[in-house]
């Protein structure tokens, strides 16, 4: 057994004039260029690629969140104390808006428990230059883990079926962006060309239904306030024909209505 799994820790070391960037910037995502970074966890150095200030709302704090590239993986045991996840590329998520820490846990644990919550995730402690940032959520990134099973597109789904950000890495298929693209679309194309069952057998064809109303189920209990770009969506194909996935992502805004 594990016996400090629950305790993980992140310690970034930068200069005291990068830490003050990072403090003071607000509204913008970079990667952090320093020649005096490293980075610890749980006081054993890693290989650190790259570690890049992300998010929306989060960089309007102090408290920044970051995505982590690891030349070589970390082994991170997983939140009941028991597997072992080895993680190269992951989320330090700062929960700035979630005050209470649970909203994210509660709503992941529910999603993991129905089957649609694929990521691993757990709490760990943050800190730069010795300065406790709190508690952060780890999670894995969607755009590692869609390559890991096979996928070679992903997007982040925006307002309007926008395509917010996507991720791109032909591997097996070699099939061509614009392709995928446009296989996403057609999710929504078909709303107004289709009705009843050939409405339901084309969205099917394009989408895990199965998958995605089990997440709008839990969006309705949970009272997710926003649930329209909080889900990333990866493409597998299946019977040389592309279908999409969805991954839940980011519900701090959960009981809303509440």
């Amino acid at each position: 057994m594990y016996e400090e799994a629950d305790a993980d820790r992140f310690d970034l070391t930068v200069s005291p004039e990068k830490q003050k960037i990072i403090y003071d910037s607000r509204d913008t995502s970079y990667s952090i260029e320093d020649p005096d970074i490293h980075l610890l966890f749980n006081d054993q150095p890693v290989n650190l690629k790259e570690i890049r200030v992300r998010g929306k709302s989060a960089t309007r704090y102090q408290r920044k969140s970051y995505v982590v590239f690891l030349s070589d993986p970390i082994s991170v045991v997983n939140k009941s104390g028991g597997s072992v996840k080895e993680l190269s590329r992951f989320k330090l998520i700062a929960l700035a808006m979630d005050y209470t820490y649970i909203e994210n846990r509660v709503a992941f644990g529910i999603l993991e428990e129905v089957g649609i919550m694929p990521l691993f995730y757990k709490f760990v402690e943050f800190r730069i230059n010795g300065q406790t940032q709190g508690v952060y959520l780890l999670i894995e990134d969607p755009e590692a883990y869609y390559y890991d099973i096979g996928s070679e597109f992903i997007i982040r789904r925006g307002y309007n079926h926008a395509i917010d950000d996507s991720d791109y890495l032909p591997s097996s298929y070699f099939i061509h962006y614009e392709v995928y693209e446009e296989r996403f679309q057609e999710i929504y194309s078909s709303l107004t060309r289709y009705q009843g069952e050939n409405l339901y057998r084309v969205l099917g064809d394009r989408l895990n239904l199965d998958l995605y109303f089990r997440k709008m189920g839990i969006d309705y209990l949970l009272q997710n306030g926003d649930y329209t770009d909080e889900i990333y969506l990866y493409a597998l194909v299946e019977e040389e024909a592309i279908r999409f996935y969805p991954i839940p992502w980011d519900y701090d805004d959960i009981f809303s209505g509440a």
